[in-house]
């Protein structure tokens, strides 16, 4: 069995939830946020690619990971921060022999998370 990686398109960034200070003076401190990340097959696949690619990506296909992050902020009265994680596809290529030996090739892409997470006004 065989994996392979190619990079396809451009990076994306999910936004997370937009947190806003309602109060009439600056709230300053450590906020860590909370976010969900996932790695995303948009096709069928068969049982054994979903396994290898699980295998290799260390994670479950298609559900939710909860992770979270550390940051010190600032904000002014009015102003709005959020967390934006960045996600790219990812086409993958699983190559197995059956026990009749018969190789079959399938191609999956994998929107998943780069690693970059980000804090910045929304």
């Amino acid at each position: 069995m065989g994996r392979h990686r190619h990079v396809l398109g451009a990076k994306t960034e999910v936004p997370t939830d937009c947190h806003r200070n309602a109060d009439s003076m600056p709230v300053r401190g450590n906020r860590t946020v909370k976010y969900q990340v996932s790695y995303q097959v948009s096709a069928n696949i068969s049982a054994n690619a979903a396994t290898v690619l699980s295998s290799s990506l260390g994670a479950q296909l298609n559900t939710q990971i909860e992770q979270s992050y550390s940051v010190d902020v600032t904000l002014e009265p009015g102003q709005s921060w959020a967390l934006f994680v960045e996600y790219q596809t990812f086409t993958y290529s699983v190559t197995s022999t059956n026990w009749l030996g018969y190789t079959t090739t399938e191609y999956v892409d994998v929107v998943r998370p780069t690693g970059k997470v980000t804090s910045r006004w929304c």
